[in-house]
């Protein structure tokens, strides 16, 4: 996910900045009253940063924790997974089955997080066209571009989740890094 060769490609930068673009706006539609900016502080858990610092450590966790995730999701979902069941079934039949199962797989730990079956609706759809986009990227420039798309994917949607809501105390940021995917 860090490769230059790899980042360069337009079957990668394009979807990261598309999407990347689509984060920001929909966190925007949340409003600014609890983002690090308005409120001038960042908070991970009950801890209190400087903003540069809260944003910094939320960066690097996430880059460290969602590497790992993008290479293990897209080694399991796109490159096993998919792949098997094009040989077994058919391509169709692989993109729709990959396209339910990748966002079935991620629901427990929206149940867990508290949110209401609407938000875990919309982000269940979201997640099956970005896994749609996933499998064209995978066949169109292979497994370690969808592992790049997909990790820096999960960075933006992190980062900008801290930026637009770990400005107040007792948010659902903290040390002991229990990341969960938003998408």
């Amino acid at each position: 996910p860090f490769n230059p060769n790899i980042l360069s490609q337009k079957s990668v930068w394009i979807p990261i900045l598309g999407i990347g673009s689509a984060i920001i706006a929909l966190d925007c539609l949340g409003g600014f009253n609890k983002s690090v900016f308005a409120t001038g502080e960042s908070y991970l858990g009950n801890y209190k940063l400087p903003v540069a610092t809260g944003l910094a450590t939320v960066l690097a966790f996430s880059c460290i924790n969602f590497s790992l995730t993008g290479v293990g999701e897209e080694a399991l979902f796109r490159g096993t997974g998919y792949e098997e069941m094009k040989v077994s079934f058919g391509t169709i039949p692989a993109k729709l089955v990959d396209a339910v199962l990748f966002p079935c797989v991620h629901i427990p730990q929206q149940i867990i997080a508290g949110s209401n079956w609407s938000s875990i609706l919309f982000t269940t759809l979201e997640q099956s066209a970005i896994t749609f986009l996933l499998q064209w990227i995978y066949d169109y420039s292979g497994l370690q571009s969808s592992i790049a798309t997909h990790m820096w994917i999960d960075v933006i949607s992190y980062v900008c989740a801290f930026a637009f809501f770990g400005g107040v105390e007792n948010n659902d940021f903290s040390l002991n890094i229990n990341f969960s995917m938003k998408f």
